[in-house]
Protein backbone atom coordinates (compact mmCIF):
# COMPACT_ATOMS: atom_id res chain seq x y z
CA UNK A 1 0.00 0.00 0.00
CA UNK A 2 1.35 3.42 -0.88
CA UNK A 3 1.99 5.68 2.10
CA UNK A 4 -0.17 8.75 2.44
CA UNK A 5 1.28 12.10 3.37
CA UNK A 6 -0.26 13.56 6.50
CA UNK A 7 -1.00 17.21 5.84
CA UNK A 8 -0.67 19.97 8.39
CA UNK A 9 -4.46 20.28 8.44
CA UNK A 10 -4.85 16.60 9.27
CA UNK A 11 -2.33 16.85 12.10
CA UNK A 12 -3.97 19.95 13.51
CA UNK A 13 -7.50 18.52 13.35
CA UNK A 14 -7.80 15.17 15.17
CA UNK A 15 -10.70 12.95 14.12
CA UNK A 16 -13.65 14.38 16.09
CA UNK A 17 -15.63 11.14 16.28
CA UNK A 18 -13.32 9.74 19.00
CA UNK A 19 -12.79 12.95 20.97
CA UNK A 20 -15.05 11.91 23.86
CA UNK A 21 -13.38 8.48 24.16
CA UNK A 22 -9.92 10.02 24.20
CA UNK A 23 -10.92 12.56 26.87
CA UNK A 24 -12.27 9.81 29.13
CA UNK A 25 -9.21 7.66 28.59
CA UNK A 26 -6.76 10.50 29.26
CA UNK A 27 -8.54 11.41 32.50
CA UNK A 28 -8.57 7.74 33.58
CA UNK A 29 -4.86 7.33 32.81
CA UNK A 30 -4.01 10.56 34.63
CA UNK A 31 -5.90 9.52 37.78
CA UNK A 32 -4.41 6.02 37.65
CA UNK A 33 -0.91 7.51 37.28
CA UNK A 34 -1.41 9.76 40.30
CA UNK A 35 -2.60 6.77 42.35
CA UNK A 36 0.33 4.57 41.29
CA UNK A 37 2.94 7.27 41.87
CA UNK A 38 1.41 7.81 45.29
CA UNK A 39 1.75 4.11 46.09
CA UNK A 40 5.44 4.27 45.17
CA UNK A 41 6.15 7.82 46.31
CA UNK A 42 9.47 6.81 47.94
CA UNK A 43 10.77 5.66 44.56
CA UNK A 44 9.51 8.85 42.90
CA UNK A 45 11.23 11.05 45.48
CA UNK A 46 14.43 9.02 45.12
CA UNK A 47 14.40 9.37 41.32
CA UNK A 48 13.88 13.14 41.41
CA UNK A 49 16.64 13.42 44.02
CA UNK A 50 19.03 11.59 41.70
CA UNK A 51 18.07 13.91 38.82
CA UNK A 52 18.93 16.88 41.01
CA UNK A 53 22.14 15.57 42.58
CA UNK A 54 23.78 13.67 39.73
CA UNK A 55 25.05 15.41 36.61
CA UNK A 56 24.68 12.07 34.81
CA UNK A 57 20.89 12.35 35.10
CA UNK A 58 20.21 16.08 34.88
CA UNK A 59 18.72 15.43 31.44
CA UNK A 60 15.84 13.52 33.09
CA UNK A 61 14.19 16.87 33.84
CA UNK A 62 13.72 17.24 30.07
CA UNK A 63 12.14 13.83 29.52
CA UNK A 64 8.55 14.83 30.35
CA UNK A 65 8.59 17.95 28.11
CA UNK A 66 10.19 15.96 25.28
CA UNK A 67 7.72 13.11 25.68
CA UNK A 68 4.93 15.69 25.62
CA UNK A 69 6.31 17.01 22.35
CA UNK A 70 6.35 13.48 20.92
CA UNK A 71 2.73 12.96 22.00
CA UNK A 72 1.79 16.28 20.39
CA UNK A 73 3.50 15.31 17.14
CA UNK A 74 1.54 12.05 17.02
CA UNK A 75 -1.83 13.43 18.10
CA UNK A 76 -3.29 13.53 14.58
CA UNK A 77 -2.22 9.97 13.86
CA UNK A 78 -3.42 8.64 17.23
CA UNK A 79 -6.79 10.38 16.88
CA UNK A 80 -7.67 7.90 14.13
CA UNK A 81 -7.75 5.06 16.67
CA UNK A 82 -10.66 4.55 19.06
CA UNK A 83 -9.53 3.88 22.66
CA UNK A 84 -11.02 0.52 23.60
CA UNK A 85 -10.17 -0.79 27.10
CA UNK A 86 -8.74 -4.31 27.16
CA UNK A 87 -8.75 -5.95 30.59
CA UNK A 88 -6.51 -8.76 29.34
CA UNK A 89 -3.56 -6.41 29.82
CA UNK A 90 -4.36 -6.29 33.53
CA UNK A 91 -3.24 -9.95 33.75
CA UNK A 92 0.28 -8.85 32.74
CA UNK A 93 0.45 -6.86 35.97
CA UNK A 94 0.74 -10.13 37.94
CA UNK A 95 4.17 -11.21 36.59
CA UNK A 96 5.37 -7.60 36.57
CA UNK A 97 4.29 -7.26 40.20
CA UNK A 98 6.15 -10.46 41.06
CA UNK A 99 9.23 -9.06 39.35
CA UNK A 100 8.85 -5.91 41.43
CA UNK A 101 8.76 -8.02 44.60
CA UNK A 102 11.97 -9.79 43.55
CA UNK A 103 13.93 -6.61 42.87
CA UNK A 104 12.50 -4.92 45.98
CA UNK A 105 13.63 -7.88 48.06
CA UNK A 106 17.04 -7.60 46.44
CA UNK A 107 17.14 -3.86 47.18
CA UNK A 108 17.76 -2.78 43.57
CA UNK A 109 16.12 0.63 43.42
CA UNK A 110 16.52 1.35 39.72
CA UNK A 111 14.94 -1.99 38.78
CA UNK A 112 12.07 -1.23 41.16
CA UNK A 113 11.59 2.07 39.34
CA UNK A 114 11.66 0.27 35.98
CA UNK A 115 9.07 -2.20 37.30
CA UNK A 116 6.80 0.66 38.39
CA UNK A 117 7.15 2.27 34.96
CA UNK A 118 6.31 -1.09 33.33
CA UNK A 119 3.20 -1.28 35.51
CA UNK A 120 2.18 2.20 34.41
CA UNK A 121 2.73 1.29 30.76
CA UNK A 122 0.58 -1.82 31.18
CA UNK A 123 -2.18 0.19 32.82
CA UNK A 124 -2.12 2.61 29.87
CA UNK A 125 -2.48 -0.31 27.45
CA UNK A 126 -5.32 -1.68 29.58
CA UNK A 127 -7.21 1.62 29.41
CA UNK A 128 -6.49 2.41 25.73
CA UNK A 129 -6.35 -1.04 24.19
CA UNK A 130 -3.46 -2.24 22.05
CA UNK A 131 -4.17 -0.31 18.86
CA UNK A 132 -4.51 3.10 20.50
CA UNK A 133 -1.55 2.41 22.79
CA UNK A 134 0.61 1.28 19.85
CA UNK A 135 -0.18 4.53 18.03
CA UNK A 136 1.59 6.36 20.88
CA UNK A 137 4.08 3.67 21.83
CA UNK A 138 7.27 5.68 21.18
CA UNK A 139 6.38 8.60 23.49
CA UNK A 140 5.00 6.15 26.05
CA UNK A 141 8.22 4.12 26.08
CA UNK A 142 10.26 7.32 26.14
CA UNK A 143 8.99 7.76 29.70
CA UNK A 144 11.37 4.97 30.76
CA UNK A 145 14.14 7.59 30.54
CA UNK A 146 12.61 9.10 33.71
CA UNK A 147 14.27 6.23 35.57
CA UNK A 148 17.85 7.21 36.49
CA UNK A 149 19.56 4.05 35.30
CA UNK A 150 22.95 3.19 33.85
CA UNK A 151 25.57 3.86 36.52
CA UNK A 152 26.29 0.13 36.68
CA UNK A 153 28.08 0.68 33.35
CA UNK A 154 30.69 2.99 34.90
CA UNK A 155 33.34 0.34 35.79
CA UNK A 156 32.89 -1.39 32.42
CA UNK A 157 33.28 1.84 30.48
CA UNK A 158 36.21 2.95 32.66
CA UNK A 159 38.10 -0.24 31.81
CA UNK A 160 37.20 0.07 28.12
CA UNK A 161 38.26 3.74 27.95
CA UNK A 162 41.58 2.99 29.65
CA UNK A 163 42.19 0.04 27.29
CA UNK A 164 41.31 2.10 24.20
CA UNK A 165 43.52 4.99 25.32
CA UNK A 166 46.54 2.76 25.88
CA UNK A 167 45.98 1.05 22.52
CA UNK A 168 45.75 4.39 20.68
CA UNK A 169 48.69 5.93 22.55
CA UNK A 170 50.92 2.96 21.74
CA UNK A 171 49.80 3.10 18.10
CA UNK A 172 50.79 6.78 17.83
CA UNK A 173 54.12 6.44 19.60
CA UNK A 174 53.22 7.99 22.97
CA UNK A 175 54.97 6.10 25.79
CA UNK A 176 52.46 5.14 28.46
CA UNK A 177 52.35 2.93 31.54
CA UNK A 178 48.91 1.70 32.60
CA UNK A 179 47.96 0.49 36.06
CA UNK A 180 44.28 -0.27 35.84
CA UNK A 181 42.58 3.04 35.12
CA UNK A 182 45.69 5.10 35.95
CA UNK A 183 47.79 6.17 32.96
CA UNK A 184 51.31 7.58 33.27
CA UNK A 185 53.18 9.38 30.49
CA UNK A 186 56.64 10.97 30.85
CA UNK A 187 55.25 14.41 31.69
CA UNK A 188 52.14 13.66 33.71
CA UNK A 189 49.60 11.29 35.23
CA UNK A 190 46.02 10.72 34.18
CA UNK A 191 43.14 8.76 35.67
CA UNK A 192 40.12 7.43 33.82
CA UNK A 193 37.80 8.34 36.68
CA UNK A 194 34.08 7.64 36.90
CA UNK A 195 33.31 11.06 35.38
CA UNK A 196 35.51 10.15 32.39
CA UNK A 197 33.82 6.80 31.71
CA UNK A 198 31.36 8.40 29.29
CA UNK A 199 28.16 7.12 30.93
CA UNK A 200 26.69 10.62 31.04
CA UNK A 201 27.23 11.12 27.32
CA UNK A 202 26.03 7.61 26.45
CA UNK A 203 22.71 7.97 28.30
CA UNK A 204 22.10 11.50 27.02
CA UNK A 205 22.93 10.45 23.46
CA UNK A 206 20.61 7.45 23.65
CA UNK A 207 17.76 9.62 24.96
CA UNK A 208 18.40 12.04 22.10
CA UNK A 209 18.60 9.16 19.62
CA UNK A 210 15.18 7.81 20.57
CA UNK A 211 13.65 11.29 20.23
CA UNK A 212 15.35 11.93 16.87
CA UNK A 213 14.51 8.49 15.48
CA UNK A 214 10.81 8.86 16.30
CA UNK A 215 10.56 12.31 14.76
CA UNK A 216 12.68 11.73 11.66
CA UNK A 217 12.07 8.10 10.66
CA UNK A 218 9.12 5.83 9.96
CA UNK A 219 10.92 2.69 8.82
CA UNK A 220 11.78 0.39 11.79
CA UNK A 221 15.10 -0.53 10.21
CA UNK A 222 16.24 3.08 9.97
CA UNK A 223 15.15 3.71 13.54
CA UNK A 224 17.09 0.66 14.75
CA UNK A 225 20.24 1.71 12.88
CA UNK A 226 20.11 5.24 14.28
CA UNK A 227 19.62 3.92 17.81
CA UNK A 228 22.58 1.57 17.34
CA UNK A 229 24.66 4.53 16.16
CA UNK A 230 23.49 6.50 19.22
CA UNK A 231 24.98 3.77 21.42
CA UNK A 232 28.18 3.02 19.53
CA UNK A 233 29.13 6.61 18.68
CA UNK A 234 29.46 7.96 22.27
CA UNK A 235 31.36 4.86 23.42
CA UNK A 236 33.89 5.03 20.60
CA UNK A 237 34.04 8.82 20.77
CA UNK A 238 34.80 8.71 24.49
CA UNK A 239 37.77 6.47 23.79
CA UNK A 240 39.11 9.00 21.27
CA UNK A 241 38.37 11.84 23.69
CA UNK A 242 40.41 10.22 26.47
CA UNK A 243 43.23 9.40 24.06
CA UNK A 244 43.20 12.96 22.71
CA UNK A 245 43.46 14.50 26.17
CA UNK A 246 46.48 12.38 27.09
CA UNK A 247 48.10 12.89 23.69
CA UNK A 248 47.64 16.68 23.82
CA UNK A 249 49.10 16.67 27.33
CA UNK A 250 52.12 14.76 26.06
CA UNK A 251 52.82 16.81 22.93
CA UNK A 252 52.07 20.17 24.56
CA UNK A 253 54.11 19.26 27.65
CA UNK A 254 51.25 20.67 29.74
CA UNK A 255 49.47 17.56 31.02
CA UNK A 256 48.25 19.19 34.24
CA UNK A 257 46.41 21.99 32.41
CA UNK A 258 44.89 19.57 29.90
CA UNK A 259 43.71 17.26 32.70
CA UNK A 260 42.16 20.18 34.57
CA UNK A 261 40.02 21.17 31.59
CA UNK A 262 39.15 17.70 30.31
CA UNK A 263 35.45 17.95 31.22
CA UNK A 264 35.10 21.14 29.16
CA UNK A 265 36.96 19.53 26.27
CA UNK A 266 34.69 16.51 26.62
CA UNK A 267 31.48 18.52 26.28
CA UNK A 268 32.77 20.37 23.24
CA UNK A 269 33.87 17.10 21.68
CA UNK A 270 30.56 15.37 22.29
CA UNK A 271 28.59 18.34 21.03
CA UNK A 272 30.47 17.95 17.76
CA UNK A 273 29.77 14.19 17.73
CA UNK A 274 26.05 14.80 18.29
CA UNK A 275 25.89 17.36 15.46
CA UNK A 276 27.71 14.99 13.09
CA UNK A 277 25.33 12.18 14.01
CA UNK A 278 22.35 14.44 13.29
CA UNK A 279 23.81 15.52 9.94
CA UNK A 280 24.41 11.90 8.96
CA UNK A 281 20.92 10.87 10.04
CA UNK A 282 19.32 13.82 8.30
CA UNK A 283 20.25 12.35 4.92
CA UNK A 284 17.75 9.52 5.43
CA UNK A 285 14.88 11.44 7.05
CA UNK A 286 11.27 10.38 6.51
CA UNK A 287 9.43 12.98 8.57
CA UNK A 288 7.20 13.84 5.58
CA UNK A 289 5.58 10.39 5.81
CA UNK A 290 2.77 9.36 8.17
CA UNK A 291 3.54 7.46 11.36
CA UNK A 292 1.67 4.44 10.05
CA UNK A 293 -1.31 3.14 8.12
CA UNK A 294 -4.78 4.34 9.00
CA UNK A 295 -6.87 1.81 10.96
CA UNK A 296 -9.97 0.13 9.52
CA UNK A 297 -13.30 1.51 10.67
CA UNK A 298 -14.21 0.17 14.13
CA UNK A 299 -16.97 -2.37 14.50
CA UNK A 300 -19.46 -2.09 17.30
CA UNK A 301 -20.48 0.78 19.57
CA UNK A 302 -18.12 3.01 21.53
CA UNK A 303 -17.00 1.53 24.87
CA UNK A 304 -19.02 2.68 27.86
CA UNK A 305 -17.46 5.08 30.34
CA UNK A 306 -17.86 2.42 33.05
CA UNK A 307 -15.55 0.08 31.13
CA UNK A 308 -12.83 2.73 31.04
CA UNK A 309 -13.24 3.26 34.78
CA UNK A 310 -13.12 -0.48 35.41
CA UNK A 311 -9.87 -0.82 33.44
CA UNK A 312 -8.20 1.98 35.40
CA UNK A 313 -9.45 0.78 38.81
CA UNK A 314 -8.54 -2.86 38.12
CA UNK A 315 -5.04 -1.83 37.04
CA UNK A 316 -4.44 0.26 40.14
CA UNK A 317 -5.80 -2.49 42.41
CA UNK A 318 -3.49 -5.14 40.94
CA UNK A 319 -0.52 -2.76 41.07
CA UNK A 320 -1.25 -1.96 44.73
CA UNK A 321 -1.15 -5.66 45.60
CA UNK A 322 2.64 -5.79 45.06
CA UNK A 323 3.73 -3.21 47.68
CA UNK A 324 1.02 -4.50 50.03
CA UNK A 325 2.47 -8.01 49.91
CA UNK A 326 6.00 -6.66 50.29
CA UNK A 327 5.04 -4.96 53.55
CA UNK A 328 3.56 -8.23 54.80
CA UNK A 329 6.74 -10.27 54.29
CA UNK A 330 9.23 -7.56 55.27
CA UNK A 331 10.36 -7.00 58.81
CA UNK A 332 10.43 -10.68 59.79
CA UNK A 333 14.17 -10.83 60.30
CA UNK A 334 15.41 -12.49 63.47
CA UNK A 335 17.39 -10.37 65.96
CA UNK A 336 21.14 -10.12 65.41
CA UNK A 337 23.26 -12.18 67.81
CA UNK A 338 26.36 -9.96 67.67
CA UNK A 339 28.08 -12.03 70.36
CA UNK A 340 28.85 -14.59 67.64
CA UNK A 341 31.58 -12.26 66.34
CA UNK A 342 33.68 -13.46 69.28
CA UNK A 343 34.07 -16.80 67.53
CA UNK A 344 35.99 -15.27 64.62
CA UNK A 345 39.51 -16.65 65.00
CA UNK A 346 42.67 -17.25 62.99
CA UNK A 347 45.14 -20.03 63.63
CA UNK A 348 48.82 -20.53 63.08
CA UNK A 349 51.11 -17.53 63.52
CA UNK A 350 48.33 -15.00 62.96
CA UNK A 351 47.56 -13.11 66.16
CA UNK A 352 45.20 -10.16 66.82
CA UNK A 353 46.82 -6.70 66.90
CA UNK A 354 45.47 -3.20 67.49
CA UNK A 355 43.70 -1.56 64.56
CA UNK A 356 45.44 1.79 64.94
CA UNK A 357 44.27 5.26 63.97
CA UNK A 358 45.28 4.85 60.32
CA UNK A 359 43.54 1.51 59.83
CA UNK A 360 41.50 0.48 56.84
CA UNK A 361 37.88 1.41 57.56
CA UNK A 362 35.19 0.25 55.12
CA UNK A 363 31.93 2.20 55.02
CA UNK A 364 28.78 0.06 55.47
CA UNK A 365 26.48 2.49 57.27
CA UNK A 366 23.26 0.46 57.13
CA UNK A 367 24.64 -2.91 58.27
CA UNK A 368 22.92 -4.33 61.36
CA UNK A 369 26.27 -5.41 62.81
CA UNK A 370 29.90 -5.03 61.78
CA UNK A 371 33.23 -6.14 63.13
CA UNK A 372 36.76 -5.25 62.10
CA UNK A 373 39.95 -6.85 63.33
CA UNK A 374 43.64 -6.76 62.44
CA UNK A 375 46.01 -9.73 62.54
CA UNK A 376 49.77 -10.07 62.15
CA UNK A 377 52.17 -12.99 61.81
CA UNK A 378 55.08 -10.83 62.94
CA UNK A 379 55.99 -9.64 59.44
CA UNK A 380 52.70 -9.02 57.64
CA UNK A 381 49.37 -7.50 58.57
CA UNK A 382 45.89 -8.43 57.30
CA UNK A 383 42.60 -6.74 58.17
CA UNK A 384 39.35 -8.70 58.50
CA UNK A 385 35.99 -6.96 58.05
CA UNK A 386 32.50 -8.43 58.30
CA UNK A 387 29.27 -6.51 57.62
CA UNK A 388 26.09 -8.40 58.57
CA UNK A 389 22.51 -7.61 57.49
CA UNK A 390 19.60 -9.26 59.26
CA UNK A 391 17.27 -8.00 56.49
CA UNK A 392 17.46 -5.78 53.45
CA UNK A 393 15.27 -3.23 51.70
CA UNK A 394 15.67 -0.30 49.31
CA UNK A 395 17.58 1.80 51.85
CA UNK A 396 19.47 -1.00 53.57
CA UNK A 397 21.30 -3.47 51.38
CA UNK A 398 24.37 -5.64 51.19
CA UNK A 399 25.34 -4.64 47.63
CA UNK A 400 25.07 -1.06 46.41
CA UNK A 401 23.82 2.02 48.15
CA UNK A 402 26.39 3.91 50.17
CA UNK A 403 28.61 0.88 50.82
CA UNK A 404 32.28 1.49 50.07
CA UNK A 405 35.55 -0.24 50.83
CA UNK A 406 37.14 3.09 51.71
CA UNK A 407 35.88 6.01 53.78
CA UNK A 408 38.38 8.44 52.26
CA UNK A 409 37.23 9.85 48.92
CA UNK A 410 40.77 9.93 47.52
CA UNK A 411 40.88 6.13 47.31
CA UNK A 412 39.94 4.58 43.97
CA UNK A 413 39.51 1.07 42.60
CA UNK A 414 42.21 0.63 39.96
CA UNK A 415 41.65 -2.96 38.86
CA UNK A 416 41.04 -6.56 39.77
CA UNK A 417 43.35 -9.01 41.52
CA UNK A 418 42.89 -12.73 40.98
CA UNK A 419 42.82 -15.00 44.02
CA UNK A 420 43.97 -18.64 43.89
CA UNK A 421 42.69 -19.86 47.26
CA UNK A 422 39.39 -19.87 49.14
CA UNK A 423 38.76 -17.86 52.29
CA UNK A 424 38.33 -20.31 55.19
CA UNK A 425 35.38 -22.66 54.50
CA UNK A 426 33.76 -20.61 51.72
CA UNK A 427 34.85 -23.07 49.05
CA UNK A 428 35.15 -20.21 46.55
CA UNK A 429 37.93 -18.07 45.20
CA UNK A 430 37.09 -14.57 46.44
CA UNK A 431 36.57 -11.45 44.36
CA UNK A 432 39.82 -9.48 44.22
CA UNK A 433 40.30 -5.74 43.84
CA UNK A 434 43.19 -3.30 43.97
CA UNK A 435 42.61 0.17 45.38
CA UNK A 436 44.96 3.15 45.29
CA UNK A 437 45.11 6.06 47.68
CA UNK A 438 47.56 8.71 48.86
CA UNK A 439 50.99 7.11 48.68
CA UNK A 440 49.91 3.47 48.87
CA UNK A 441 47.82 0.66 47.42
CA UNK A 442 45.57 -1.92 49.01
CA UNK A 443 44.62 -5.44 47.98
CA UNK A 444 41.13 -6.63 48.96
CA UNK A 445 39.55 -10.09 48.75
CA UNK A 446 35.89 -10.57 49.60
CA UNK A 447 32.92 -12.94 49.38
CA UNK A 448 29.18 -12.67 50.06
CA UNK A 449 27.11 -14.92 52.32
CA UNK A 450 23.36 -14.95 51.65
CA UNK A 451 20.80 -17.24 53.28
CA UNK A 452 23.45 -19.78 54.27
CA UNK A 453 25.32 -19.82 50.95
CA UNK A 454 28.64 -18.23 49.95
CA UNK A 455 28.72 -16.56 46.52
CA UNK A 456 31.10 -14.34 44.57
CA UNK A 457 28.57 -12.98 42.08
CA UNK A 458 26.71 -9.80 42.96
CA UNK A 459 23.83 -10.84 40.69
CA UNK A 460 23.54 -14.26 42.34
CA UNK A 461 23.70 -12.65 45.79
CA UNK A 462 20.84 -10.33 44.84
CA UNK A 463 18.78 -13.23 43.51
CA UNK A 464 19.35 -15.35 46.61
CA UNK A 465 18.37 -12.42 48.81
CA UNK A 466 15.19 -11.85 46.79
CA UNK A 467 14.17 -15.50 47.05
CA UNK A 468 14.98 -15.58 50.76
CA UNK A 469 12.86 -12.51 51.41
CA UNK A 470 9.90 -13.93 49.49
CA UNK A 471 10.15 -17.07 51.64
CA UNK A 472 9.66 -14.82 54.64
CA UNK A 473 12.15 -12.50 56.27
CA UNK A 474 15.70 -11.50 55.39
CA UNK A 475 17.29 -14.73 56.71
CA UNK A 476 20.68 -13.01 57.00
CA UNK A 477 23.35 -11.79 54.58
CA UNK A 478 26.94 -10.71 55.03
CA UNK A 479 30.07 -9.49 53.29
CA UNK A 480 33.41 -10.88 54.48
CA UNK A 481 36.54 -9.04 53.34
CA UNK A 482 40.29 -9.37 53.84
CA UNK A 483 42.69 -6.52 53.05
CA UNK A 484 46.39 -5.77 53.17
CA UNK A 485 48.53 -2.86 52.03
CA UNK A 486 50.84 -3.54 49.08
CA UNK A 487 53.66 -1.80 47.29
CA UNK A 488 54.45 -1.61 43.58
CA UNK A 489 54.61 -5.42 43.54
CA UNK A 490 51.41 -7.09 44.70
CA UNK A 491 52.72 -10.67 44.96
CA UNK A 492 53.74 -10.32 48.64
CA UNK A 493 50.25 -9.02 49.42
CA UNK A 494 48.65 -11.94 47.58
CA UNK A 495 50.80 -14.35 49.59
CA UNK A 496 49.82 -12.66 52.86
CA UNK A 497 46.10 -12.84 52.09
CA UNK A 498 46.41 -16.46 50.94
CA UNK A 499 48.18 -17.47 54.17
CA UNK A 500 45.63 -15.70 56.33
CA UNK A 501 42.67 -17.06 54.31
CA UNK A 502 43.90 -20.59 55.02
CA UNK A 503 44.44 -19.87 58.71
CA UNK A 504 41.00 -18.28 59.28
CA UNK A 505 38.62 -20.55 61.16
CA UNK A 506 35.29 -21.63 59.53
CA UNK A 507 32.98 -18.70 58.88
CA UNK A 508 29.68 -20.51 58.32
CA UNK A 509 28.98 -21.30 62.00
CA UNK A 510 29.66 -17.68 62.99
CA UNK A 511 27.40 -16.22 60.31
CA UNK A 512 24.60 -18.66 61.05
CA UNK A 513 24.70 -17.76 64.74
CA UNK A 514 24.63 -14.06 63.84
CA UNK A 515 21.39 -14.77 61.94
CA UNK A 516 19.95 -16.74 64.82
CA UNK A 517 19.96 -19.98 62.84
CA UNK A 518 21.08 -23.44 64.01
Amino acid sequence: MDAQVVTAEAVAAPAPRYAAEWRRSIVAMALASIAVLGLFHELVVHAVGVWWRSQVFNHCFLVLPLAGYMFWQRRGFAAQFRPTPDLRFALLLLPIGFGYLLVRSAGIIELQQHAVMAMLQTSFACVLGWRAYRALIWPFLYLFFLVPSGEFLVPILQDYTAWFSVLALNATGVPVYADGTFLTIPNGNFEVAAACAGVRFLIAMLAFGVLYADIMYRDPGRKALFLLASIVAPIVANGFRAYGIVAVGYYSDNAAAVAADHIIYGWVFFSIVMVLLMLAGNRFRQDDLPYGASPPPPSGPAPAASRVTLAAVASVALIAAAPAWARVVEGRAAPVHAAAFADLRAGGAWQPVALGSNAWRPHYPTADAITQRAYSDGRRRVDLFVAFFASQDSEKKLIGGDNRFETAEKWRRIGGAAADVAIADTGLRPIGERHAGPGRQRLIWYVYWVDGQFVTSGIKAKLLQALASLKGGGRGAAMVALATDVGPEIEPGIAALADFAGALQPLSPVLRRLAGRP
